[in-house]
């Protein structure tokens, strides 16, 4: 068995949980933006108070980052954490 330092048992060990998407549509009145995430295809709802800096500062297209939360209250998942990619 090949040795493994511990730092590098860990860092192959941890899960990504941060999804990429795209800003698929954008209400700055209604405030909030659809992602839809690059990993699996879903569409996730996201308020602008999620979003990192100004709502105002992203446009339609703009690829994310955002963490998808576990519970829902809708049709669609909300990603939280939101960031440019």
């Amino acid at each position: 068995i090949p040795r493994t330092s511990v730092d590098d048992w860990l860092a192959s060990a941890l899960l990504e949980t941060r999804h990429q998407g795209e800003i698929i549509s954008l209400d700055t009145g209604k405030g909030f933006a659809m992602i839809r995430s690059e990993k699996d295809g879903t569409k996730f709802i996201a308020p602008s108070g999620n979003f990192a800096g100004r709502f105002n500062a992203y446009t339609l297209g703009d690829r994310v980052t955002f963490e998808p939360e576990n519970k829902t209250g809708g049709r669609h998942p909300v990603a939280n954490a939101i960031k440019p990619a």
